[in-house]
């Protein structure tokens, strides 16, 4: 079947022929028709593209969701672990406190006496399981120091935060007179340390392979690629280097690659 539309001046004729060439059919259809029937199919499809968009928007949203709370449930395991370590501290300083206490008994020596043996005995046993506890404690701090020091848990510099964390912005810019000392915020190796387009001086630190740290716009970089920094140690200056309209401290956090919010891991002031 073949349709033809033909133009009038009013009005457009729609006629059907068959593959034949028959004439079948012949509808008029008025100018204003046709004009609501091509409005009609052009609002159809701005709504289709502006449904997928918003889909899209939906989409993306529900995979950031996801990511928030997996990082969630890594924080809450970190802040288990370190809850767990900081009371096995608890009940050793108590242990501690006991053994001060039993090495301060006064114990009768003169003479060679079976009650002054047994006593013996019995203060040397305790002090062995005194001892033994105390190397427990010496241990567990051992592992609190090795879990918190790569933790980059303080701020790199004092100031107010200017601009925050967003999807768009995976850091924070913190407002800072030029020259200002910026600190490492946790132990760690710097990876990179030199010029970048957008951020000017940048340093980036490695901490024990589970977080990354970035330091950006600074006026000058204070260490070197290969270096090994302690937690508090200055790494450079504020400054208002790459694309940057007044001086700052652009400041990230990368977890396993990720980047996450500085401002909730800033829990030691």
């Amino acid at each position: 079947m073949i349709t033809m539309l033909k133009k009038a001046h009013d009005y457009f004729t729609l006629i059907l022929v068959s593959a034949r060439g028959g004439k079948l059919k012949e509808y008029r259809i008025s100018r204003p028709t046709v004009i609501l029937i091509f409005f009609l199919l052009a609002l159809f499809i701005a709504l289709l593209i502006y449904g997928a968009f918003s889909y899209g928007r939906v989409y993306v949203t529900a995979l950031r969701v996801k990511m928030v709370e997996r990082q969630n449930r890594e924080y809450a395991e970190q802040n288990r672990k370190i809850k767990e370590a900081y009371a096995n501290i608890k009940y050793i300083l108590s242990q501690d406190k006991k053994l001060k206490m039993l090495l301060g008994e006064n114990i009768k020596i003169a003479g060679d006496t079976e009650e002054n043996y047994d006593s013996l005995l019995s203060v040397s046993s305790r002090i062995k399981d005194s001892l033994r506890i105390q190397s427990q404690y010496q241990n567990t701090l051992k592992v609190t120091k090795e879990m918190t020091d790569f933790i980059p848990n303080i701020m790199p510099v004092s100031g107010p935060i200017s601009q925050g964390f967003s999807a768009q912005h995976r850091g924070i810019d913190i407002a800072a007179a030029e020259g200002t000392p910026v600190v490492s915020t946790a132990d760690g190796v710097v990876v990179f340390s030199g010029q970048d387009l957008y951020y000017g001086n940048l340093i980036k630190m490695d901490h024990n392979d589970n977080y990354m740290t970035v330091y950006g716009h600074l006026q000058k970089n204070l260490v070197a690629q290969g270096d090994t920094v302690k937690r508090g140690q200055i790494i450079g200056y504020v400054g208002n280097t790459g694309r940057s309209t007044a001086p700052h401290l652009h400041y990230e956090i990368r977890q396993k690659g990720v980047p996450i919010d500085p401002r909730t891991m800033i829990f030691i002031k």
